[in-house]
């Protein structure tokens, strides 16, 4: 952020209100999960909250997919069957699709099945170069700064988002609203990372942040 780098924009700074990066039917699903409030997702006490209700859009596309699945195989399986859309689409390229979803494990076992069905993965890392051929395959925590022409966030389940882990360690309600907030950003930055295709999903019982989205 500006602040730890010693320059101090408070009260000479202007919020810009043109949304250049995504198209307009993704930042309204967006906006919808985040009622209305983004965080910037800076560090510590320096992130802030950026209101979004006076945004503007420069583009449109197609409208977001939120998809619920019985089972993860049949969530997993629809992912693979997407993403090999995307890739024979003649704009997008494998380098250009992102999966994220909420812990590392999520995206190894997602990385193990595209291995299985010839999808070439490639996990993001602090270390991943622009330059490496695979679809990517991260954490929301990885997705911040990031952008893809499409993305599909995953596993946007029950006892996922948020993180039931992360409740357990609020200790009273002003704690666990935080901790709620705080994962309700990280799907907000997982969605935004998406330029023109984006879909989300769950299997079983969705996330609270989806009640009222669901496409099917």
């Amino acid at each position: 952020s500006l602040g730890r780098l010693g320059i101090d924009v408070r009260g000479r700074s202007q919020s810009l209100k043109i949304n250049y990066r995504t198209t307009k039917q993704i930042r309204q699903l967006a906006d919808a999960i985040a009622h209305g409030e983004a965080d910037d997702m800076d560090s510590g006490k320096e992130g802030r909250d950026d209101t979004l209700d006076d945004s503007r859009d420069a583009v449109g596309g197609p409208d977001p997919v939120i998809r619920r699945f019985h089972s993860r195989d049949d969530e997993l399986q629809a992912l693979v069957d997407q993403v090999n859309d995307w890739v024979n689409e003649p704009e997008v390229s494998e380098t250009e699709i992102a999966v994220f979803v909420r812990t590392n494990n999520l995206a190894e076992e997602i990385a193990t099945k595209f291995r299985s069905v010839g999808i070439r993965p490639l996990l993001l890392t602090r270390k991943t170069g622009s330059d490496l051929l695979g679809v990517r395959i991260g954490t929301m925590h990885r997705a911040k700064g990031l952008e893809f022409k499409a993305v599909w966030v995953a596993c946007v389940d029950e006892g996922l988002l948020p993180a039931a882990w992360e409740l357990r360690k609020a200790r009273d309600d002003r704690a666990r609203e935080e901790a709620i907030n705080r994962e309700r950003n990280l799907l907000y930055v997982a969605m935004t990372r998406a330029r023109h295709f984006l879909a989300v999903s769950c299997a079983g019982r969705p996330s609270e942040f989806l009640d009222g989205l669901l496409t099917n």
